[in-house]
């Protein structure tokens, strides 16, 4: 339940802290922390996680550049998203397009 508070908190604004989002959801950031452990999660990993599928359905599209993509999701600069989304899913940015892409050209009728 509170994972859920919290990526809404996040989607509406990827930058907020970890003290913001608990004084959002009045709460210490300790017990904020404390209950997110006992659901084994973390904030940071909500938020690597929100980050990832936010990146993918972005990706889909190919209007947005990888770079504004990176900048949407908070990224110092596009390297490091790359690396981010690389460890997420195993491939880069720019190979899920492509495989994204020739999916859609067979799916094509």
């Amino acid at each position: 339940a509170v994972r859920l508070k919290v990526r809404e908190l996040l989607h509406a604004d990827l930058g907020r802290t970890l003290d913001d989002v608990s004084r959002r959801l009045h709460m210490s950031s300790r017990t904020l922390i404390r209950k997110l452990q006992d659901e084994d999660l973390s904030f940071q990993g909500i938020k690597d996680e929100l980050r990832r599928d936010l990146a993918i359905l972005n990706l889909v599209r190919n209007d947005v550049s990888l770079a504004e993509i990176s900048y949407a999701l908070g990224f110092s600069t596009p390297a490091v998203f790359h690396r981010a989304y690389r460890h997420w899913t195993g491939m880069t940015p720019g190979k899920y397009r492509t495989a994204q892409r020739s999916i859609s050209q067979i799916a094509k009728p």
